[in-house]
């Protein structure tokens, strides 16, 4: 195939920009969740979630890959994801695996598209709750604190570890004005610069 051949980026806005539209990421955000709610519901956790599982279509919208596995065989991590940080604590330590885990690798990717590193560059010696992460200026307020508690060391005490689980990370502040039916920006989210 020649260069000239090769797909272009299909949304405009990121076709010759170096940073992300904080209203791409919030879309991103939502079909990311979208995927994880659905899995969870079917009760499967993924555990290393990093962005190699994660593929754009031809729209630019999100896609999940992810190689099968059987259940009954022990498989390990993507050492990547354990180096990057892209699990959660109890993945890579003890305690019990939950939903948890798969929210802490969502705040990861999200953590990487607003800063372009992934959480490892913010906790380099590792995960500890009195280490606050950064985020760049340009960074909305609600979005560092959406990631933030995602990002929380303690599985029980993270976004969407609650009894109800996927519906607290849908209510956050940081989807004002998505409309989880349509999977698509209302006009109300338009007014908070969303759309």
């Amino acid at each position: 195939m020649r260069c000239s051949e090769l797909p272009q980026c299909p949304v405009e806005e990121v076709a010759d920009s170096t940073l992300l539209p904080d209203r791409l990421i919030r879309t991103w955000a939502a079909e990311l969740a979208q995927v994880l709610a659905s899995l969870h519901y079917r009760e499967i956790l993924i555990k290393d979630l990093h962005p190699d599982n994660i593929l754009l279509d031809d729209r630019g919208h999100v896609k999940l890959t992810y190689m099968c596995q059987w259940v009954s065989v022990d498989t390990g991590l993507a050492r990547q994801a354990v180096a990057d940080h892209y699990c959660a604590p109890e993945v890579v330590g003890a305690g019990d695996l939950t939903p948890a885990a798969d929210w802490w690798s969502y705040g990861a990717i999200l953590h990487l598209l607003y800063t372009g590193k992934p959480p490892c560059s913010s906790l380099p010696t590792g995960v500890d709750s009195s280490i606050p992460l950064h985020f760049p200026p340009s960074t909305p307020g609600e979005a560092a604190a959406f990631i933030s508690q995602l990002l929380q060391p303690a599985a029980e005490l993270r976004l969407g570890a609650g009894s109800c689980g996927s519906n607290d990370v849908r209510v956050q502040p940081y989807f004002q004005g998505w409309d989880w039916d349509k999977m698509a920006w209302t006009r109300a989210g338009a007014a908070t610069g969303h759309n």
